[in-house]
């Protein structure tokens, strides 16, 4: 009985070392995406309201009026 628990343990802490170690080590190089030449297109954004009409709002606006 002693040993099946420890081998259940062992085996439990085992998954959780694999877990964690797994999830620490999906990290993906973003720089692919930093190096894009800025375009026209991505200089603003267009949304439509919910009345129908379109606005184009720049990618990062400097300022924000909140009514």
């Amino acid at each position: 009985m002693l040993t099946r628990k420890r081998s259940i343990v062992f085996m439990l802490i085992l998954v959780l070392v694999l877990a964690m170690m797994s999830a620490c080590g999906n990290q993906k190089d973003n720089t692919a995406s930093e190096k894009e030449p800025k375009t026209e297109e991505n200089a603003t954004k267009t949304f439509t309201m919910a009345n129908g009409k379109k606005v184009e709002i720049p990618a990062h606006p400097k300022r924000v009026v909140m009514p």
